[in-house]
């Protein structure tokens, strides 16, 4: 009886052979090994990965200065809530205006007395001690813009136009127009006009604000 023929598989293992697809498996795993050994030795000797980051985004110029209106002393009490806008019909010769209980003494100070301040007139005033009029029953604030004059010690680069003012007590952000840059001797006084205004804005005197550029609002 005669043997059957041995099969191609079988024939190609008996001469020791592979198939096709084993030698594929074979080089891929080969390719995988070696691309695998490479990137740990390209990590090895390569120099170490320097890892950027965004700078820091300077902080706002600090400010120190005091709040400039209109205002005018009242002899006699209008009979009103400090914060009331009363018409000229009703404050008679003085005039429309919001009326303030509270006096500090500055009332004296106009918008017109800006117009000239230099930083050493601004720290000089800032030293100021004020003398409150005892006769006075209040006050009225005139118009609606009031000024906000400010020594800062480090300036951006800045220029006159809208930006907003920060102010810590009462800590309210407020738009403001940058009219007057006069640096001197490493400090610079900044002129600062707004309008937004109401009881709480109007109380401030000496104070401190940050100032924030169009971009920082």
């Amino acid at each position: 009886m005669s043997r059957p023929a041995p099969s191609t598989l079988g024939r190609r293992a008996e001469r020791g052979g592979q198939s096709p697809f084993l030698r594929a498996v074979a080089a891929a795993l080969f390719l995988a090994l070696c691309a695998y050994v490479g990137a740990a030795l390209y990590r090895r000797l390569s120099p170490a990965e320097k890892r950027l980051y965004p700078a820091a985004a300077p902080a706002p110029p600090m400010l120190e200065g005091i709040a400039v209106r209109q205002e005018q002393l009242l002899t006699e009490d209008p009979g009103v809530p400090s914060g009331t806008r009363l018409s000229a019909r009703e404050t008679g010769e003085n005039g429309p205006g919001v009326f303030m209980a509270e006096t500090d003494g500055f009332e004296a100070l106009g918008p017109g007395d800006l117009e000239e301040l230099d930083p050493e007139g601004l720290e000089a005033l800032l030293r100021q001690r004020p003398r409150p009029d005892r006769n006075a029953r209040g006050k009225l604030i005139r118009g609606y813009a009031w000024y906000y004059a400010a020594l800062t010690e480090t300036p951006a680069e800045l220029s006159p136009g809208p930006c907003a003012l920060r102010f810590e007590a009462p800590a309210r952000t407020v738009p403001a127009r940058l009219l007057r840059i006069c640096p001197e001797e490493g400090r610079t006084l900044l002129l600062f006009r707004l309008s937004d205004g109401d009881e709480e804005l109007y109380r401030l005197r000496i104070c401190r604000a940050s100032l924030l550029t169009e971009r920082e609002r």
